[in-house]
């Protein structure tokens, strides 16, 4: 139990796991706070820290859809919605069918509706945010943008942009 007490220590799943289930099966609110603190590490709630994690593996489908599991049957709403948010970068079929090479069980059926229902609204979104990246107005701050080479300009990045999120869109949509 010590041997994980230091916050420069990453346990393995497995281990976080263990301490997750003995802690709700037994009540030891020990584990089950530890195993929570280091889910929080792996799965962020806040959104700023999240590209900040250095040295933590969230790319395996499986882990992440075995933290899914746990995280809902314990009742953890925001570390699950964590942990989802990291699911919907997946192919429908690991989504929908888990990945034996890892041994992992497939999402819950709401929680793999939630997930194509973003993998579905990410291309729209995404588009968008392209669209209106180079959308702007006429400011003080900005005095160039009403002048018409610097507005020929932000049209040409913007067309770009949105060309390249097409592209991108139409290629998401093959693969999925």
């Amino acid at each position: 139990r010590n041997r994980y007490r230091d916050d420069q220590k990453k346990p393995e799943w497995e281990v976080v796991k263990v301490m997750l289930l003995l802690g709700d099966k037994y009540d030891v609110d020990e584990f089950r706070t530890e195993g929570i603190m280091r889910l929080k590490l792996r799965f962020p709630e806040d959104i700023s820290v999240w590209d900040k994690r250095e040295g933590i593996a969230t790319s395996q489908s499986g882990i992440n859809q075995s933290v899914a599991s746990i995280t809902r049957k314990l009742d953890l709403p925001e570390l699950h919605a964590a942990v989802l948010y990291s699911c919907c970068v997946y192919s429908v079929r690991a989504l929908m069918y888990g990945t034996p090479a890892e041994d992992c069980p497939p999402l819950s059926q709401e929680d793999l509706l939630r997930c194509l229902e973003v993998k579905m609204d990410m291309p729209t979104l995404w588009l968008n945010m392209h669209a209106d990246l180079f959308s702007v107005a006429p400011s003080p701050e900005m005095p160039c943008l009403a002048q018409p080479r610097c507005r020929l300009s932000l049209d040409i990045m913007r067309y770009k942009a949105v060309e390249s999120a097409r592209r991108n869109m139409a290629s998401a949509c093959r693969l999925m």
